[in-house]
């Protein structure tokens, strides 16, 4: 069905009324086909929802290993941060994520000095 949907260029960046893309709430399913599929049809993974999370947010809250990976590999911005100024990296770490995933988010440049609104880092949370 998305599939079909995607053929018929159905915008895969259209919001609900939480700011939620197709894309923000496949990333907290255990779906990856369903997320290459609509990570293949946009040219933005990184829309951000009212609470300011782009899907990389969400699937590391969620703990979708394989939604981060595939999200991080399609370029999504790992600096981004939500309203409460978390980055994907100090939820992963915060979040007792895979290992996998936080050397992903590293390799590609996540700040481990970047600071919430409550003074946590990365760096300080994962010693």
């Amino acid at each position: 069905m998305v599939s079909f949907l995607v053929d018929s260029n159905a915008s895969v960046d259209i919001q609900n009324k939480k700011g939620d893309t197709p894309i923000h709430i496949a990333s907290t399913k255990k779906c990856p086909i369903l997320l290459e599929t609509l990570i293949s049809a946009t040219e933005d993974t990184d829309i951000t929802n009212n609470e300011g999370k782009t899907a990389l947010h969400l699937a590391i809250e969620h703990q979708r290993e394989q939604a981060a990976l595939l999200l991080i590999q399609a370029n999504s911005d790992v600096s981004t941060l939500d309203n409460q100024g978390q980055s994907a990296l100090l939820k992963a770490v915060m979040g007792h994520c895979s290992l996998s995933v936080v050397e992903a988010l590293l390799e590609e440049g996540a700040d481990v000095y970047a600071i919430d609104e409550k003074g946590n880092s990365p760096l300080r949370s994962a010693l």
